[in-house]
């Protein structure tokens, strides 16, 4: 009798676990399958269809430098959470402050999932980065670039950001992985995220 019910105990065990397996691996595997292209020019198309996608991903490299209240900013603090960091010049003209009121107001547009993203505002020039605090009150302010974030981040605006005032998307693993272009839609962007976030649940 024994004999009999073993082989389907053993097979409903198998199945349980690789139920179990499935419902954590399974966002991994399509979130890992859509971050290095392997679905496709067709997949990538149809997951973000508004803001161009850094192919491959780069994945920032350690660096650390200070906010502008003195705290470290460094990949642990970038981590478990989307940032849209903004490298600025010393003056945020009129296309600088669309930019920073587009991504703000996607971020405010997101709702109960506003905290699983964070901007990052990076300047040379202090006395403008605390004139920001007003309208940007939400953002990490940095004064400098640390050579090692400013290095990697120059180089993924010279290979694929079209205007100074573009953005950054960084993802909740340290990897630069989107542009956002300073001409894109709030609304356009917001859909953009709403769908990297419900296909990574990752941060």
């Amino acid at each position: 009798m024994n004999s009999e019910e073993n082989p389907s105990k053993v097979r409903r065990g198998r199945v349980k676990l690789l139920m179990v397996l499935a419902c954590f691996i399974g966002p991994l595997a399509v979130a890992f399958f859509w971050y290095y292209g392997l679905g496709g020019v067709g997949a990538t198309s149809s997951l973000v269809n508004h803001s161009p996608l850094i192919e491959p991903v780069r994945k920032l490299q350690p660096f650390e430098q200070p906010d502008i209240q003195g705290n470290t900013i460094n990949l642990d603090r970038l981590e478990k959470r989307w940032t849209i960091i903004h490298i600025m010049g010393a003056v945020c003209d009129s296309s600088c402050e669309t930019s920073l009121y587009n991504t703000r107001q996607t971020r405010i547009a997101l709702g109960k999932d506003m905290d699983r993203v964070q901007r990052l505002l990076i300047s040379p020039d202090e006395q403008m980065l605390s004139g920001l605090s007003t309208e940007h009150p939400d953002a990490i302010r940095a004064l400098t670039i640390d050579p090692a974030l400013g290095s990697q981040l120059q180089t993924i605006f010279s290979n694929h950001a079209k205007h100074r005032d573009d953005a950054v998307l960084v993802d909740p693993i340290g990897n630069a992985m989107m542009i956002i272009p300073v001409e894109l839609n709030p609304s356009l962007l917001l859909k953009d995220l709403k769908k990297l976030m419900k296909l990574s649940k990752i941060g």
